[in-house]
């Protein structure tokens, strides 16, 4: 509590987003099973990631294509009751992201060098990609990318393209 109110009072969360998030903070046993949400830059230490996989949430999760970064994410969601979702690389020739839903047929190692993607170079993609996740749905999305210097332009500007275009297509 005492974190989110120095945000508050920094300006950078508005008092309605410090007393929700209070209130998780304050209800533990919430239960956010059949709630989908995607993190873009879900590797982030900013982002929600552990919080939402450990009660119970389905992420979309899009990070660098990493396997320390994916080995983290990956304990993550198996330490947790949530369900994580990643875009997969396709084999040489094939072009966009595959969607792959944590434990479904591919082996932890295969999985964790195949997630990812660069949302630098691979925006619209990303974007259809998260946009087309059970469509009928609802879904929360938030970007918490970072990167040093003139970097966090482009990747801010990225995924805000990201969030942008998927609210687009999931009025």
């Amino acid at each position: 509590r005492r974190q989110l109110e120095q945000w508050r009072h920094r300006g950078i969360i508005e008092r309605d987003a410090a007393d929700a998030l209070g209130s998780l903070a304050d209800a533990p046993d919430v239960d956010l099973a059949g709630h989908t949400f995607a993190c873009v830059g879900a590797n982030s230490e900013m982002g929600p990631l552990g919080a939402l996989l450990a009660h119970g949430a389905t992420v979309l999760a899009v990070d660098v294509p990493s396997a320390g970064i994916w080995r983290r994410l990956a304990q993550v969601a198996a330490d947790s009751r949530g369900t994580l979702v990643a875009p997969l690389r396709r084999p040489s020739g094939e072009s966009g992201p595959r969607t792959h839903v944590m434990g479904e047929g591919l082996a932890a190692d295969e999985f964790c060098a195949r997630a990812g993607c660069n949302i630098l170079e691979e925006t619209p993609a990303v974007a259809a990609w998260i946009a087309a996740w059970r469509p009928a749905g609802r879904m929360c999305i938030g970007s918490y990318v970072y990167l040093d210097g003139a970097n966090f332009v482009r990747v801010a500007l990225a995924a805000d393209a990201i969030v942008e275009a998927v609210c687009q297509a999931r009025p």
